[in-house]
């Protein structure tokens, strides 16, 4: 049986709109795993944050964080006298939002370390923020982790 040559295009046609429909239907239904919830709201706060950012660098110490090898840690310095009174660091993986962890920080302690263990080697975003004396602080460092 022989296809007439509109039919052909007709089926092809058919085939290929099938194809993009399926190809979109998975792409939306996919999350990347890179968007991070609430972006809107974080966008509205960005003057507070570099609020933040400029007090950590009038800071007198500067806020030092480093991988220790040894430790198997990350260690974070605020420096002699500059204990946080509250705050957390967060550690961001940018290649997977799910890897990403949170860790408050103890207060009254200048000297901190994140422990390690179970973690992914490679590079991190590490933002560590802080109250000290009424004051909100700031700081991101981007971490190689071996």
């Amino acid at each position: 049986m022989r296809i007439n040559w509109g039919t052909g295009i007709v089926v092809a046609m058919i085939v290929f709109m099938s194809f993009i429909v399926t190809l979109v239907v998975i792409m939306s239904g996919s999350g990347d795993g890179l968007e991070e919830a609430g972006y809107y709201e974080k966008g509205n706060r960005h003057d507070e944050k570099l609020q933040a950012m400029q007090n950590a660098a009038t800071l007198g110490a500067a806020l030092e964080i480093k991988w220790l090898p040894a430790a198997g840690a990350v260690s974070i310095h605020f420096g002699n006298g500059n204990a946080p009174d509250s705050g957390s660091v967060l550690l961001k993986r940018p290649s997977d939002l799910k890897l990403d962890f949170k860790q408050n920080l103890q207060p009254g302690t200048d000297s901190q370390t994140v422990s390690w263990a179970g973690r992914q080697s490679g590079l991190w975003n590490v933002e560590c923020s802080w109250h000290q004396q009424g004051k909100r602080y700031f700081k991101a460092q981007q971490l190689l982790i071996p």
